[in-house]
């Protein structure tokens, strides 16, 4: 007989505490201060126009909103759409920065004894592994 998978955690815990699961044995040290990890954080990083679209004086069909969190889709064939994100980097934004955001604290989270994934999806040729 299978077990049922661990139940979620209770809404109001913060997106930083661990799940309360009584199958999970968590270890503390005095030796490491790394900051409990968010389980889960979702980004966008929009690119810039292509030569191509430069060529065809395409229109930019995103609109990001104050804040950096949300932003519209504006499809002249299927309407407007609205998404929100944990954060938004726009066609401006260094690679540092990107970093810094996404990736940087990961390795930390390793080395704690965390399990750890970045995932990174698009198109080839965009720059994901740069």
């Amino acid at each position: 007989m299978m077990k049922p998978p661990p139940a979620a955690p209770p809404a109001s815990s913060s997106a930083g505490d661990p799940p309360n699961n009584p199958n999970t044995t968590t270890a503390t040290t005095t030796t490491t201060a790394v900051a409990k990890p968010e389980y889960i954080r979702v980004c966008l990083r929009l690119r810039p126009m292509n030569k191509l679209e430069e060529s065809r004086r395409s229109r930019h069909c995103v609109e990001v909103h104050e804040g950096a969190k949300s932003l519209t889709v504006d499809s002249p064939l299927e309407g407007e759409y609205d998404f929100s994100f944990d954060q938004i980097f726009d066609e401006s934004t260094p690679q540092s920065a990107v970093y810094e955001y996404t990736a940087s604290k990961i390795g930390e989270y390793l080395l704690a004894g965390f399990n750890c994934a970045l995932i990174s999806y698009g198109q080839t040729g965009t720059g994901k592994t740069h």
